[in-house]
């Protein structure tokens, strides 16, 4: 990260910007589903132009707070198809690959990830770590959640109780027993649900 803030001045916010608002995320959460789902269809369907692509981010977003990752990709799904290669947006890019890997779609989250207009941020040594839970990869899941506690500390409490979950379980899997002694106590933190 700290190179590519030396290197490129303009594009090093990009590398430390939070994928998800952590009030937005809560206020999707709470809102009447049918309500809001249908305005923000309404704004993505309505939107043109410059528009376009935040009211479909919008709308993405909304599904994924709600825990419909699969709708989420679809609707990312179509705004990267409209997008010219070498011209991808980066919010769209994390996002979509985030949806990818929670919706057991590794394969096109990992695609996602080594686009190079995302392969330096942080948050998608994440994601990656994610999608590589999903295919069993259990070393390199081990490897890619070493250094990422800060973004997992700055995802919704949801998000960072499905992260630990498997961060936990590829310690296990790899017979690192500190390291899931760590992981256990950050599910104490995170008060994970009886469902889970």
């Amino acid at each position: 990260t700290l190179s590519m803030a030396t290197a490129a001045p303009e594009r090093a916010t990009a590398a430390v910007r939070p994928v998800f608002d952590l009030n937005e995320w809560r206020q999707y959460q709470s809102a009447d589903f049918i309500a809001t789902r249908n305005s923000l269809m309404t704004a993505a369907a309505l939107a043109t132009g410059a528009a376009r692509v935040p009211a479909h981010i919008d709308l993405a977003r909304f599904y994924l707070a709600r825990g419909f990752y699969v709708e989420a990709k679809g609707i990312l799904d179509v705004v990267l198809a409209e997008m010219k290669a070498g011209e991808e947006d980066a919010s769209v890019l994390m996002l979509h690959a985030a949806a990818s890997a929670l919706a057991n779609r590794p394969e096109i989250a990992l695609a996602d990830l080594a686009n190079p207009v995302v392969a330096g941020n942080l948050d998608s040594q994440l994601w990656k770590a994610l999608a590589y839970a999903r295919q069993g990869k259990w070393w390199d899941v081990r490897e890619k959640f070493k250094n990422v506690e800060f973004s997992v500390t700055a995802l919704p409490l949801d998000l960072q109780r499905i992260v630990i979950v498997e961060a936990f379980r590829a310690a296990l899997e790899v017979r690192d027993y500190r390291s899931a002694a760590v992981r256990s106590n950050d599910l104490d933190v995170v008060c994970v649900p009886p469902e889970q």
